[in-house]
C-alpha cells in the first residue's frame, strides 16, 4: 500500500468513527488533542502526514490496531477481531490454552505428534480445558 492510501484510509476510519458516534468535528478533534482546524486540514486531506498521538488517540477510541485503521485486511486482524469480541474471562481462558500449547510446543521434538484433548470441567458453559498431549513414537 502506498503512503498516500495509507492517509486516505485512516481519514476516512476516522470520519467514520466519528460519524457513528454523531460527534461534530469539534468534538471528534477534542478527542483527538486537535484543533478544529487541525481536524479539517486532516479530512480534507491537506495534511499528508498524521501526528503519532492522533493516530494512538484514534486507536483508543476505536479499539482498532493502526494497520486496521490504515485499511490492512490481513488474514491475523480477523482472529485480533474476533477475540475483541470476546468477554475479559474467556479472553483470559484464551490465553491460558496458548500459553499451554506454547509450554508444550518448547518441550515437543519435532518428531513428535502432538494432539489437543479437550476435558469438559464441572460446569461445561463456564470452561473446557485444554491439555495437549505429546505422543512418542
Amino acid at each position: 500500500m502506498t503512503k498516500k492510501e495509507l492517509v486516505s484510509n485512516f481519514v476516512l476510519s476516522m470520519e467514520q468513527y466519528r460519524l457513528e458516534n454523531e460527534w461534530t468535528q469539534a468534538q471528534m478533534a477534542e478527542k483527538l488533542e486537535l484543533s478544529v482546524s487541525g481536524y479539517k486540514k486532516i479530512i480534507s486531506g491537506e495534511t499528508k502526514r498524521i501526528d503519532m498521538l492522533v493516530a494512538y488517540n484514534l486507536h483508543m477510541l476505536t479499539g482498532q490496531l493502526l494497520s486496521e485503521l490504515c485499511g490492512d485486511n490481513s488474514p491475523e486482524l480477523s482472529i485480533h477481531q474476533k477475540i475483541r469480541k470476546l468477554t475479559k474471562e474467556q479472553r483470559d481462558h484464551l490465553e491460558d490454552m496458548i500459553d499451554s500449547q506454547l509450554a508444550v510446543q518448547a518441550k515437543a521434538e519435532p518428531e513428535d505428534d502432538c494432539v489437543t484433548l479437550y476435558v469438559p470441567t464441572a460446569n461445561i458453559t463456564e470452561k473446557i480445558m485444554g491439555i495437549r498431549l505429546i505422543l512418542k513414537k
